[in-house]
């Protein structure tokens, strides 16, 4: 390990590139025409996450949508939340408060943040929860850092 001043040291990409990775979607429709773009970049265990979803026709949430096909996670413990935002064009560009909170080192389930009272939690988003109408061109935007196996 080199103790040089402003050296760098690379461990795994050695660029930090950023390269695709394929979502695989549960209880969620993106619907005809929509697109998705995920993209990682991982140094070493660390592991940088981006996924936008923009929808397209007939797009659905269904009971539990969740994400995988991301490198897995080094700690298994539900919990880790990745940070993001809805965005519902149609309607004016009104932005909701979404994450991804971990179930598995290999799954997160779309949730998004409620506060009751002096409690905040999250919420299983569904196509009516907490968005009356999920519609083409509303986007879903994910962003994760996070240690790998």
């Amino acid at each position: 390990m080199s103790t040089t001043p402003n050296s760098t040291i690379y461990f795994g990409n050695p660029d930090g590139v950023w390269t695709t990775w394929t979502p695989v979607f549960t209880d969620l429709t993106i619907g005809t025409g929509g697109v998705v773009i995920a993209e990682k970049c991982q140094i070493g265990k660390i592991c940088h996450i981006y996924l936008q979803i923009t929808f397209g026709t007939s797009p659905v949430l269904s009971t539990t949508p969740s994400i995988s096909g991301f490198p897995t996670m080094a700690y298994a413990r539900a919990g880790a939340v990745w940070k993001g935002s809805m965005i519902d064009v149609p309607s004016g560009g009104i932005v909701y408060q979404i994450n991804g909170f971990s179930t598995t080192a290999t799954s997160v389930e779309i949730r998004y943040g409620q506060v009751s009272g002096s409690d905040v939690g999250y919420v299983k988003i569904t196509g009516t929860n907490p968005i009356p109408t999920l519609e083409s061109t509303d986007v879903l935007i994910l962003n994760a850092v996070y240690e790998t196996v």
